[in-house]
């Protein structure tokens, strides 16, 4: 059995009032706890408080390792096509033009993973479901934004290899292989 008192002062000044009510009613009667609603509240959810900020840390681990490994492949490609870029700029590509290449080519890698990625959160959400409170299964808000930051960190790791591949000399690059 639980009772709820509230009080204007400190929670721990009315215990003993509280104890010496119930054993005026029933001298058989135990009390046992006398907590706060806060201290009741602190028990409850730090469970989930702990999933929550763990889901939260790794979340955030797997966008910079997404990002790094977005960043390395596509610097890869462009260490293998430093020939290819360097006949482009010869020819009269600007800038630009390079930048975009590589930036388009990086959006699909990132489409397709987030494509992926939106399959396997759809296949989760049951059991993500039961960490969250307040937030529906399949909350739209949420999903769009985390697709958000993942595209915006996605298409910033491609943009540094792109911008240094604008860098490339193209006599240097004719002479490389």
């Amino acid at each position: 059995m639980w009772f709820v008192l509230r009080t204007s002062g400190p929670p721990d000044s009315l215990a003993a009032s509280a104890r010496q009510a119930v054993f005026s009613v029933d001298k058989d009667q135990p009390v046992t706890e006398m907590k706060s609603l806060h201290e009741l509240r602190s028990e409850t959810v730090s469970r989930e408080e702990l999933n929550a900020r763990l889901l939260t840390f790794f979340a955030l681990l797997a966008l910079v390792l997404a990002a790094i490994g977005i960043y390395g492949v596509i610097s890869y490609g462009v260490e293998q096509r430093t020939h290819e870029i360097g006949i482009r700029m010869a020819l009269g590509a600007r800038p630009g033009d390079v930048v975009r290449l590589i930036v388009r080519e990086g959006s699909r890698l990132i489409l397709v993973g987030v494509l992926l990625g939106m399959i396997g959160a759809y296949a989760l959400t049951n059991v993500l479901a039961g960490f969250l409170f307040g937030v529906k299964s399949i909350d739209l808000p949420s999903i769009l934004m985390g697709i958000a930051i993942l595209v915006i960190f996605a298409l910033l790791a491609c943009y540094v290899p792109a911008r240094r591949a604008t860098r490339i000399d193209p006599l240097d690059s004719l002479r490389y292989e």
